[in-house]
């Protein structure tokens, strides 16, 4: 590992004191770092200035591409490690997930477990997971204003409409037609998300599926479905204000009723760092409380 890309949104007081270290201690493993120009600019502002640790800085992932970096740090929460995600795109290059935020289900390192991993990085002793990504078509052409989606992609009713008449179609074939505040098509990545709030299954993240899970649907029988992630999920829109939001995670447009929405997984995956320590059942344990119950601290008390 020779070059490191640092992606960050917001630049806590946190984030600004944790940042020198770990430039220093990239630096220090003779690791070129290259961080995110917003996120540069306002890290002095908060913290201590990185200035003589970063070797440049990039603006778009084009820039990032050249810079020929073999790794990007996500420093912050889920929501920048989504954004991040984003960003990277087609490029190829693996990410880690530094968290700085409150949940973590994403960004897996904690914020006092960087030494750690960084030592695992130059020990060699982690693993890179390919997930899927979503993109979501409009009028069958790629939507560049929503992008890529790591969690979900779906379709809302605005503030103010009533509900939305969604037909479904998946491939060719005919599925129902849904009468809801909203439709979402998830990867098994965002099954922990959006989608598991609305009811839909816990999908184990390497599983190559997608979800379709309604949001409050006014129709009894509608349950979420588990699709293979080879098929194209079409959707028609109907919304008495003549227009709904197409999200795909944090992002979203208005979109005019009518037009039609296509999701389907993208021809690239994301490359998720993954540290030997961390293991997907514990993290449901850990984060969401999966399975608590009394009687498993039995023998505690005993």
């Amino acid at each position: 590992m020779k070059r490191v890309a640092i992606y960050g949104r917001e630049a806590s007081e946190e984030v600004g004191l944790r940042m020198p270290f770990v430039t220093s201690a990239l630096a220090k493993d003779g690791v070129e770092v290259f961080m995110y120009k917003p996120f540069y600019d306002r890290l002095p502002v908060v913290g201590k200035d990185v200035a003589e640790d970063v070797k440049g800085c990039f603006a778009t992932k084009q820039e990032l591409v050249e810079a020929g970096v073999d790794m990007l740090f996500s420093v912050g929460g889920d929501g920048t490690f989504l954004e991040a995600a984003s960003f990277l795109g087609w490029s190829d290059v693996p990410m880690l997930g530094v968290n700085m935020g409150r949940l973590g289900f994403l960004a897996e390192v904690p914020a006092g477990g960087v030494s750690r991993a960084l030592r695992a990085l130059r020990e060699g002793s982690y693993e890179v997971e390919e997930r899927t990504m979503l993109e979501v078509d409009v009028d069958g052409e790629w939507n560049e204003e929503l992008g890529y989606a790591l969690n979900e992609v779906g379709v809302r009713r605005t503030d103010t409409s009533s509900l939305l008449r969604i037909g479904v179609r998946v491939d060719e074939e005919e599925v129902a037609t849904y009468w809801a505040d909203g439709l979402l098509v998830a990867t098994s990545t965002g099954s922990t998300a959006y989608s598991m709030s609305c009811g839909g299954p816990i999908v184990w993240p390497t599983c190559d599926a997608l979800l379709l899970t309604p949001v409050c649907p006014h129709n009894l029988s509608m349950r979420p479905l588990v699709l293979p992630s080879d098929v194209t999920v079409r959707l028609d829109v109907e919304s008495r204000t003549g227009e709904f939001v197409a999200c795909a995670d944090s992002r979203s447009a208005r979109v005019a009723a009518g037009r039609r929405l296509e999701m389907l997984a993208a021809p690239f995956k994301l490359k998720v760092v993954k540290m030997p320590w961390h293991q997907f059942g514990g993290v449901l344990r850990e984060k969401l409380m999966w399975g608590e119950d009394l009687r498993n601290k039995e023998n505690e008390r005993c």
